[in-house]
């Protein structure tokens, strides 16, 4: 009769990184099972292959737990099939062997070397609604990563290229960062990156671009004019004061105050309330509805939104640039 089988065997596998780089350095097995130790032989197979030796190390008698020494998983960023069995042997007699569930085991890949050689030409700056245009080149043997770094600091991926290449043409890059019209620095990098891991972002040397200049805002035929007054709360208080130089300054905005935190409890509590020759505030209730996402069904309740509605002589004297009266407005 054979000796007694190592038994209750539950393997693990963990990869081991660098704590400062969080790079993977190595592979680690470990498995807990019942066992005698002078009689304990370990083997190992990875992706179906031959089983190899392997030794192992106590790490815990309680419960029994033992590192596996010997696997050795190829630094391929790839996934492998580790297959562990385990048997006694008493030199005289072998047990049954026993085998652990298949453990899916990678090492990742090390880093790729950095780019070399980042160089950035301007072909064409803006002129316009003319885009800019910048070559970047470099020397690489993997994929990169292409990034743009604009003057605010926001770093973006712009493109991805591929191991047979080594240059780019980007366009239109000032449409990042400040959009004021004005010349800018922009810096582009290249990051070489692998199935597991990048390489460092190098960084070619600034280039300085005419920036977009989408977000100035354009003078209306009102500033042109000299017509148009942008009013603060505080300005707008001080204009009301002035309009009543025999009422005490505080009286007044506690009558405004007053007048609008009125206005916002009566809508608050669903009504509405009208000024003739301005609008209408108001409650509005949305209907209750079904909602369905992810096989599931909701129930969106009903709410209530504040809403306002301009009068019509408030519209139609906007429209006109002038003050008008309802009636006026509809005659």
């Amino acid at each position: 009769m054979a000796i007694e089988a190592p038994s209750a065997i539950i393997a693990s596998f963990k990869k081991i990184k660098d704590p400062f780089s969080n790079l993977q350095t190595g592979c680690e097995f470990t498995t807990r099972l019942s066992f005698v130790e002078t009689q304990l032989n370990i083997q190992a197979s990875i992706d179906g292959g031959a089983y190899v030796d392997c030794g192992f190390d106590i790490i815990s008698n309680y419960p029994p737990a033992i590192r596996i020494n010997g696997i050795v998983v190829p630094q391929d960023g790839l996934t492998h099939a580790v297959q562990i069995k385990a048997w006694h042997d008493d030199g005289s007699e072998l047990s049954d062997e026993v085998f652990a569930d298949v453990l899916v085991a990678s090492f990742d890949m090390a880093p790729p070397p950095d780019p070399t050689g980042v160089i950035a030409t301007i072909l064409r700056d803006r002129d316009g609604v003319v885009p800019d245009q910048v070559r970047l080149t470099w020397v690489s043997d993997e994929d990169v990563d292409v990034y743009c770094l604009d003057d605010q600091g926001k770093k973006r991926n712009v493109a991805k290229m591929s191991e047979s290449e080594s240059s780019v043409i980007l366009e239109d890059m000032t449409r990042y960062g400040t959009r004021d019209g004005t010349v800018h620095s922009y810096r582009f990098g290249v990051q070489a990156y692998n199935r597991s891991t990048n390489s460092s972002l190098i960084y070619a040397d600034p280039v300085y671009l005419t920036a977009s200049s989408a977000d100035v805002v354009e003078p209306t035929p009102d500033d042109i004019a000299g017509t148009a007054v942008y009013t603060s709360h505080g300005q707008f208080l001080a204009w009301l004061d002035a309009q009543f130089p025999l009422v005490d300054t505080a009286q007044i905005t506690a009558i405004w105050i007053g007048a609008l935190d009125k206005i916002k409890d009566v809508v608050a509590k669903g009504g509405s309330v009208t000024l003739s020759d301005f609008g209408i505030f108001s409650a509005k209730w949305s209907d209750e509805r079904t909602r369905y996402s992810n096989g599931t069904y909701t129930v969106i309740p009903a709410s209530r939104s504040a809403n306002f509605d301009f009068s019509s002589g408030f519209k139609k004297g906007v429209t006109l640039g002038q003050v008008m009266t309802d009636t006026e407005a509809n005659a």
